[in-house]
């Protein structure tokens, strides 16, 4: 492998939570790693599947507030993404409760 090969974490950046983003980007982190990293990083790639995949910026644009969800993205989704994203982790939803959400079952 070459030296200047990203690692593999660096190449799927656009869908770390933000306490892990802070993390490893050495800035200061406001809340622990816990499980809710990856209901954010599932909410992020609900993201870039609701059509923000090939968007300049991407998914990372989103998490910093650069970029919002494409206008088509219906209301449910788009809350629960917002949910699901949300920066302080205790503000995320269980896996429970995304499975209960409007969006998978109306």
């Amino acid at each position: 492998m070459a030296a200047s090969r990203a690692p593999r974490a660096a190449r799927t950046r656009g869908f770390w939570a933000w306490e892990t983003y802070c993390q490893l980007e050495g800035l200061e982190l406001k809340h622990p790693i816990t499980r809710a990293a990856d209901v954010a990083s599932m909410g992020l790639v609900l993201a870039d599947a609701a059509g923000l995949h090939g968007q300049a910026g991407g998914t990372q644009a989103y998490l910093e507030y650069e970029r919002d969800l494409p206008r088509r993205t219906p209301p449910a989704l788009k809350e629960l993404i917002e949910w699901m994203v949300a920066e302080n982790p205790a503000a995320r939803p269980t896996p429970d409760q995304i499975l209960a959400h409007r969006w998978l079952t109306e």
